[in-house]
């Protein structure tokens, strides 16, 4: 079977897991408050928009080359795709991103909300809170459903590999935020190791340990690293390279957030090594990281970052 055809497969039947297993929680809820339902119909409507189910579906491929059938991985798949919205969810807070998969970030939606009705307090500091508590209700759902898997495929092993995905795309969240406020820029080395926690080995190469531990198949942790974690970095650096340069309208995200949070990635690294004098280097330092700079003086920005050949460099 092609490869398409079988991950397209995959989405149709993880899609409607993934809805019957959403729509329980819904009807299970431990709080019946009418602010507690709006919280998770919020939240239901996030994960079961559109997405990619990359990562679900690498670690059922994988366990289902040991003889693991599709239902059997469900829990731990779903597992896996609550954990990365709820990611998304507190990154969009960090990254003050307004936009996500085309609708309003829930932080943003829930600002909205305070402002348009009024109510007392800030609405920023309302519209984080509510996010974070989002954020937490994904982790509590995703965690309820990998308890869901049965006895015969838990293992010690499969525990351990869980653990580690979320353990290190956290603290390579926390060391990406905290190189955007250094004074001082990073070395390449440095970048490269936080995009390999944050996403390098998130992205492909621990979904896939997941499915060889689900199977309890024998594997090295250190080949499926070296193999899987280039592919890994050279997602996130498309992925850079689109919330820099992409059109909202077709990446479905905030276009500006990255610039202005002063994020540190290849692509910005070496557009700052590359700029041609001190003229470039002034407008650099007054805009990059500077949450109040304008549309334009981003666009100045972006057009350093052409004429310094780094998107070129990062596209090779």
């Amino acid at each position: 079977m092609p490869i398409n055809t079988e991950i397209e497969q995959f989405r149709t039947r993880f899609q409607k897991q993934l809805e019957s297993y959403v729509l329980r929680r819904l009807s299970n809820a431990a709080v019946n408050h009418r602010d507690a339902k709006k919280l998770m119909r919020i939240v239901a409507k996030l994960v079961l928009g559109p997405g990619k189910r990359m990562r679900p579906f690498l670690t059922y491929r994988t366990a289902k080359r040991f003889g693991v059938t599709a239902r059997s991985c469900m829990p731990v798949c779903i597992a896996l795709e609550l954990f990365h919205d709820f990611a998304l969810i507190h990154d969009d807070i960090m990254d003050r991103s307004e936009k996500r998969r085309g609708k309003q970030t829930v932080h943003e939606l829930y600002k909205d909300e305070h402002r348009k009705k009024d109510w007392k307090g800030s609405a920023e500091h309302y519209g984080t809170s509510c996010a974070l508590l989002a954020g937490d209700l994904l982790f509590a759902w995703s965690e309820q459903s990998f308890a869901a898997l049965n006895s015969k495929y838990d293992s010690l092993k499969l525990r351990q590999a869980w653990d580690t995905l979320k353990e290190e795309v956290i603290l390579g969240q926390t060391l990406d935020v905290t190189s955007s406020v250094l004074p001082h820029f990073i070395s390449r080395k440095q970048v490269l190791e936080i995009q390999a926690l944050k996403s390098g080995r998130y992205s492909i190469g621990r979904p896939m340990l997941i499915g060889y531990a689900l199977a309890q198949a024998s594997v090295s942790e250190a080949s499926i690293m070296q193999a899987t974690e280039p592919l890994g970095i050279a997602f996130q650096i498309q992925d850079d390279i689109l919330s820099t340069f992409g059109s909202p309208k077709v990446t479905g995200k905030t276009k500006d957030a990255d610039l202005k949070e002063g994020k540190l990635n290849i692509l910005t690294l070496e557009a700052r090594h590359r700029l041609p004098d001190d003229k470039a280097r002034v407008v650099w330092n007054r805009t990059f990281g500077n949450p109040n700079a304008t549309t334009k003086e981003l666009d100045v920005l972006r057009q350093l970052i052409r004429d310094s050949g780094a998107l070129n460099y990062v596209e090779i």
